[in-house]
């Protein structure tokens, strides 16, 4: 998740390209992080260090980190820890965005800093946040505040079952208020005096969302948004929402009832919470 709404903070600072974007994008899914980028990352090794380490490396049969710790510029301790944050998103992300001339080290770092500083976080929070907490991404970039129980739960719980499910690759927005009437394409669960949304509003999107949960293509060739891929997706609402009544009491005793409805009617001013995939943008929200 870090990467995907760092790659759009940097994309609207115009640090990278729109066509940098797409190609970075695409590398990150490919991409496994060096260990001198985390040397370096970590301030163990210099960039000399490391053109040292490369240097040789190109000459010898051994690896990077074998080779710094035998010229001493870090200990087998230390490497041990690398290798544990080989897949970090933020340092494979800043290895591709460097390698390619995009951005320099420095420029990264900088862009770090100004990332953390917009979203009015401390070290520590922004620490969760490249650790990927859903927790901290629903408090401080979704912004619902943590008293808001129900919503925190829901949220949490949704977006922690499609990383699971559906798609690792999601970038949440920041939560508004909203007066919803009449509202197009939405799996609502109700559990008692609870109903939980979830807003596609966009076909073929949300045929891909199905199709990622069951694993498997809907009609064979014939791509359209049918019944059952309808079906599907008020399943994993239905799903997500008794996860979240588990948590809940008393509404873990009441009847669950999903459903999708291609046109729906919601009272009142809802707190709308988008999240996006490769694919298309999506919101939730709960009513009670």
């Amino acid at each position: 998740m870090f990467n995907q709404i760092f790659i759009s903070y940097l994309m609207q600072q115009e640090y990278l390209s729109p066509e940098n974007t797409a190609k970075v994008l695409d590398l990150q899914k490919h991409t496994k992080v060096r260990i001198g980028t985390l040397a370096q990352e970590a301030k163990l090794m210099t960039s000399a260090q490391i053109d040292e380490v490369n240097r040789l490396q190109a000459h010898q049969n051994a690896r990077f980190g074998d080779i710094a710790v035998n010229l001493g510029y870090i200990r087998k301790a230390d490497l041990d820890i690398l290798l544990g944050k080989q897949l970090k998103e933020h340092v494979v992300l800043k290895q591709i965005i460097c390698d390619r001339s995009f951005m320099t080290f420095d420029e990264f770092d900088d862009a770090l800093k100004k990332f953390r500083l917009s979203l009015g976080v401390n070290n520590v929070d922004f620490s969760k946040l490249q650790e990927n907490s859903v927790e901290a991404y629903i408090k401080h970039v979704a912004g619902i505040d943590e008293n808001d129980l129900l919503l925190t739960e829901y949220a949490t719980t949704f977006i922690t079952m499609a990383l699971r499910l559906i798609d690792r690759e999601i970038r949440i927005a920041r939560s508004y208020k909203a007066k919803l009437l009449s509202v197009k394409n939405v799996a609502a669960t109700q559990s008692g005096a609870r109903t939980f949304y979830m807003i596609c509003p966009d076909e073929n999107a949300a045929l891909k969302f199905a199709e990622a949960y069951v694993k498997d293509a809907f009609d064979g060739v014939f791509h359209f948004f049918s019944d059952d891929a309808k079906n599907t997706i008020a399943h994993f609402l239905g799903y997500v929402a008794e996860l979240v009544a588990k948590q809940l009491p008393p509404a873990n005793n009441e009847e669950l009832v999903s459903a999708y409805y291609d046109k729906t009617r919601v009272d009142g001013i809802v707190t709308i919470i988008p999240f996006y995939l490769n694919y298309g943008e999506f919101c939730v929200f709960v009513k009670y």
